[in-house]
Order: structure tokens, then C-alpha cells, then sequence
């Protein structure tokens, strides 16, 4: 196991969410540490959960399939970025809504949970890095935005991630 790696896999995985952060405190709002751990945590729970099921389904492909899934995703997302338009962002995070956008970004890291599993990742440490990634994300993603104004690092940050997540395939593939 390569924490190095982990720690690769779930800052690309979150890097979105840094944006979100970013984007809300654009608008001066300040996110609710209640509602920052509730994303945090069913972001948790997807990696959590996509990697329990990897490991189990992981016996009927070869070896290669999660480096292959993990360069599929990162151009994939690239080409996606590229093509996106701008995001609109509710004002205020309610609680109702934290659920919402964890949900989302639960189901967003599915993908980079099963391939990570095939990658032979441990479950815990990559899912307790995706907790606390997506927490300082946010936290930090929020302050910045309300300290600077937005110049499209919304868009860049979806690229280095998609970079990164190919880069991690690509690793997987030769070492």
C-alpha cells in the first residue's frame, strides 16, 4: 500500500469539492461545520462502500482493470470539463441540501472506489482519507473564495484532478 498514492486518489476525487467551497464563499457564506461533516461523511460512506464492493468483485477481473478504469475517468472527466458550463450554487447550504451534495459526491468517488479496490488500496485508510480531504476542502475551499474573487480555478481544479486521476492509472499500469 502506497499512502502516497491514497493520498493522490482522494485529493483528485475532492478536488470538486474544494470548488464548492470556494463557490459558496464567493458569496460570503460561510458553510456550517454540521453541514461540512455530513458531505464529509456520506462522502466516506460512498468510497467506503464502492471499495467493499470492488474488493469482492475484484477476483473476476485482471490486475490492470483499475489503472484502466482510473485513466478511462480522469479523460473522461477531462473532456467533460472542457464542454461543461458555468455551475449555479444554492446562496446557503441547509442541511437538507448538505445531504443532497454529499449524496452526489458520494456516488461521484464510486468510480475511484472500485478501481482503487482493484488497485489493491486499503478500504479504511483510503476512505478515512476521503473523510478528512473532503472536510479540508471545503473548509479551505471556503475560506479562500471568501477572500478572493472567483477567476475560473473552479475549472482548473476539475483539470488537475482529471490529471491526477490519470497519472495514478498510468502508475498503477507501469509500477
Amino acid at each position: 500500500m502506497n499512502v502516497l498514492k491514497i493520498l493522490l486518489l482522494t485529493s483528485s476525487a475532492n478536488l470538486d469539492v474544494f470548488a464548492l467551497g470556494f463557490s459558496y464563499g464567493l458569496k460570503k457564506y460561510y458553510l456550517s461545520f454540521v453541514s461540512i461533516f455530513i458531505v464529509s461523511v456520506l462522502t466516506l460512506l460512498g468510497t467506503f462502500l464502492s471499495m467493499v464492493l470492488g474488493k469482492y468483485i475484484s477476483v473476476f477481473f485482471p490486475g490492470i482493470t483499475g489503472s484502466i478504469m482510473l485513466i478511462l475517468i480522469g479523460f473522461y472527466g477531462l473532456i467533460k470539463t472542457f464542454f461543461k458550463k458555468e455551475d449555479t450554487y444554492p446562496a446557503t447550504l441547509k442541511l437538507k441540501e448538505a445531504f443532497v451534495l454529499g449524496s452526489v459526491l458520494a456516488v461521484n468517488n464510486i468510480s475511484l472506489g472500485l478501481s482503487s479496490s482493484f488497485m489493491g488500496f486499503n478500504v479504511v485508510i483510503t476512505s478515512f482519507f476521503s473523510f478528512f480531504i473532503c472536510f479540508l476542502f471545503m473548509i479551505f475551499g471556503n475560506l479562500l473564495g471568501t477572500k478572493l474573487r472567483y477567476n475560473k480555478i473552479g475549472k482548473k481544479t476539475e483539470v488537475l484532478a482529471n490529471l491526477i486521476i490519470v497519472v495514478l492509472g498510468v502508475t498503477g499500469l507501469v509500477i
